[in-house]
């Protein structure tokens, strides 16, 4: 065998070896998605709460997106993305997410879609919190995505 062979099909070995190493390396993507349905809270302390779809107990994930629709009587004072241990149970961790009201007559309208980047655990519960600034109704709709991390 020569010199230059020997190169060639080292090279040849090297590159299907890296190739191989390469596509084993690749994940695929899994998203997480999750709606609440549209409902009324009546909030005589202050707070609506929507709680999602409990994460996978296999891998974490990394909500990216935060999509709600609220229409309340009275004006929000804090519009929150959190997680739980269980659902209605109090947040572990939380982060605010901005709220703008368009107001027509006396009703505050909330179109909400934010980008986040909110790292939920194993066998976790997130959820919306909405607290208004004073007791009264809301209507809140919420969607949140993201994908599965290891």
């Amino acid at each position: 065998m020569t010199n230059r062979t020997f190169h060639f099909l080292a090279a040849f070995w090297l590159s299907i070896l890296w190739a191989t190493v390469g596509a084993a390396a690749q994940t695929s993507v899994q998203y997480y998605e999750s709606s609440s349905p549209y409902e009324q809270c009546w909030s005589n302390n202050y707070n609506c709460r929507r709680d999602f779809a409990k994460t996978p107990s296999t891998s974490r994930v990394l909500i990216k997106n935060v999509s709600c629709y609220i229409e309340a009587n009275t004006p929000l004072r804090l519009l929150s993305l959190g997680v739980a241990d269980s659902t209605s149970s109090l947040f572990k961790k939380s982060v605010q997410i901005p709220a703008t009201p368009n107001v027509i007559g006396s009703t505050y309208y909330y179109s909400i879609n934010q980008p986040v980047y909110f790292l939920v655990g194993r066998d976790k519960y997130p959820a919306v919190s909405v607290n208004s600034a004073n007791p009264g109704y809301s209507s809140v709709q919420c969607s949140i995505f993201g994908e599965t991390v290891e």
